[in-house]
């Protein structure tokens, strides 16, 4: 798929005095494991640069997490052809996304 490379901190300085310092929502992420979309509950801490991600709300809730994404350095991809797919790229390391 065809993305425009936006670095992180680019996009994160223009997004800052809007954003809280904490955010949190529904993404669906892609895992090789499932071969397939699977859905997540994410929460990004502006301060520490972390997208922590859950497997639902309520184990976000618990303390469960599934696991993190370093923003710091990383390239975020959007999908040229449709808004609502981009990729994180980090520590030679591509996550993918797509907002439901």
């Amino acid at each position: 798929m065809p993305y425009r490379r936006v670095t992180s901190g680019r996009l994160l300085s223009l997004a800052a005095p809007k954003m809280a310092s904490i955010m949190e929502g529904p993404l669906s992420k892609w895992t090789n494991v499932m071969k397939g979309w699977q859905y997540r509950w994410f929460v990004l801490d502006y301060n520490a640069g972390l997208l922590s991600y859950y497997t639902s709300k309520d184990k976000m809730m618990r303390g469960s997490r599934r696991g993190c994404v370093r923003l710091r350095g990383a390239v975020i991809g959007i999908d040229d052809e449709d808004d609502s797919t981009f990729t994180i790229t980090v520590d030679q390391k591509t996550f993918h996304f797509q907002v439901s």
